[in-house]
């Protein structure tokens, strides 16, 4: 695949979207062929499965959860991704196999090596050339989300103090072990992180 897959990773509220948006309109200025998408969802199919999982009225258990997340990227995988890249297109995807190994590993407790397997069973095998993690601590984000949504927008909204903690020092135990990833400091201003990320695709010799 000749094109270049880059993920866009953080807690809740971290500002990994708007920072996804902000590459996207600087590729577009160099004149650069991308895509947009998210996980989970992403294609008709994926955003069907992304309704349920996040529908604050739906019971899932963590085996469940983890499932369907899976079969939502397979879909998104082979049916988008894989064919932009093949095109050799730029992706910025707003989540992927990392969000899995923290939110359900590390959030969840579930067993990283059967998110690992499950994850390159979905995937193919494909890995992002850079996994971008926007990292603010847990309290942060929250406020962040609920000045945005108000008290819920999502099932993941309802859940501990605990458990977002848990996932904020997940992404900083994954990053580190990972040598694909950069972290980029959530805190500071919009401008500052982008060009925080800008700088590491240059050094990368991706842009």
């Amino acid at each position: 695949m000749s094109g270049v897959f880059i993920t866009f990773e953080g807690p809740d509220g971290a500002g990994k979207t708007t920072q996804l948006q902000r590459l996207s309109r600087h590729l577009q200025q160099l004149g650069t062929e991308h895509i947009c998408t998210r996980e989970p969802g992403g294609t008709p199919t994926a955003e069907r499965i992304r309704t349920l999982i996040f529908d604050p009225e739906v019971q899932l258990v963590p085996d469940a959860e983890l499932l369907l997340f899976a079969a939502a990227r397979a879909q998104h995988v082979q049916e988008c991704i894989a064919p932009a890249l093949e095109q050799g297109r730029w992706v910025l995807c707003d989540r992927f196999t990392l969000s899995t190994l923290v939110y359900q590993g590390y959030g969840r407790g579930l067993s990283h090596e059967r998110i690992y397997q499950l994850s390159a069973m979905a995937t193919g095998g494909l890995q992002p050339h850079l996994q971008l993690v926007v990292d603010v601590d847990a309290l942060h984000g929250q406020q962040r989300i609920h000045q945005r949504h108000g008290d819920v927008n999502n099932r993941f909204d309802t859940l501990s103090c605990e458990f977002h903690q848990r996932v904020v020092e997940g992404f900083r135990a994954a990053a580190s072990s990972e040598a694909n990833c950069f972290v980029v400091d959530g805190r500071n201003s919009e401008d500052e992180v982008h060009h925080s990320i800008i700088n590491a695709l240059q050094q990368r010799g991706l842009l």
